[in-house]
């Protein structure tokens, strides 16, 4: 029986012959169990992820890293080309089918990425029309207010509701810098 179960499964066999459970209870403990056990692997690869994302330098491994982050799913392989030349300094342009990624990946969760590396710069949304981009953008604030991937990939970037979180714009400011110093680094760029 030792080699079929764990050890940490025959101490829950264990204590439910001694609490008098009976089969039924046993596999609803067991079924409960696995599922606890699988959102603590979640939640353990969630925070390995989140301290690669916030600590590689820009590029790629922590782009794949933040995504995963925030989505809770591999970025598709063909979109890491994507990444890979909208990192670089060269115009890049994309033409892809329709349900491809291309908001997802690149104008939201690429976006996120570039503003949590640069937290001081602008980004501009240019899309088809007025409502799409207002769309990405109200995404874009959603996931930095409330998303828990991002929250532990940029603990310290948070909405700046004293300069404007909505339709006049959306701040970021560095919980953990000098207000005055911050407000200075972002006039910089």
């Amino acid at each position: 029986c030792s080699k079929i179960v764990g050890a940490k499964e025959m101490d829950l066999i264990q204590r439910a012959a001694e609490l008098g459970l009976s089969s039924e209870q046993l596999k609803l403990m067991a079924a409960e169990y696995t599922r606890h056990t699988r959102e603590q692997q979640q939640n353990d690869e969630l925070i390995a992820r989140s301290i690669k994302a916030r600590e590689l330098p820009f590029g790629v491994e922590g782009f794949i890293n933040f995504y995963w982050c925030i989505w809770r799913f591999e970025l598709q392989p063909y979109a890491i080309s994507w990444v890979q030349d909208f990192a670089t300094d060269e115009w890049t342009i994309l033409e892809c089918f329709r349900g491809s990624g291309k908001s997802t990946d690149l104008t939201i969760t690429f976006m996120l990425y570039c503003l949590a590396k640069e937290p001081w710069s602008s980004v501009l949304i240019i899309q088809a029309n007025d409502d799409t981009a207002n769309r990405s953008s109200s995404i874009i604030a959603t996931i930095i207010e409330y998303f828990e991937g991002w929250k532990l990939c940029f603990p310290n970037l948070v909405p700046d509701n004293a300069r404007g979180w909505g339709a006049k714009g959306y701040f970021l400011k560095d919980a953990t810098s000098d207000y005055g110093q911050w407000l200075e680094l972002c006039a910089r760029d």
